[in-house]
């Protein structure tokens, strides 16, 4: 099963905005994501999990359509303020 975690402001996936552009930052650790949820303006992480790859990518796929925007996977070795920037 594989597992990723969204970032939430209250109900709503916490969208980021940067030049225009409209994106959630996700992760498979909710490490990377927990320790700067401020940054994102988020107030907490929820967990999604899936049983393939399949599952995934259709859901994520519906997500950057309902926020009408792009879905970014943060890499393990890489901050979250460092993204932004």
């Amino acid at each position: 099963m594989r597992h990723i975690y969204i970032p939430y402001v209250g109900s709503e996936p916490a969208l980021v905005s940067v030049k225009g552009h409209n994106f959630i930052i996700l992760a498979r650790n909710p490490e990377i994501l927990a320790a700067e949820l401020h940054e994102i303006g988020a107030d907490s992480l929820r967990e999604m999990a899936y049983h393939s790859d399949i599952d995934e990518n259709e859901n994520l796929d519906e997500l950057a359509r309902e926020i009408n925007g792009a879905i970014v996977i943060a890499p393990e070795d890489v901050a979250v303020a460092d993204l932004l920037d």
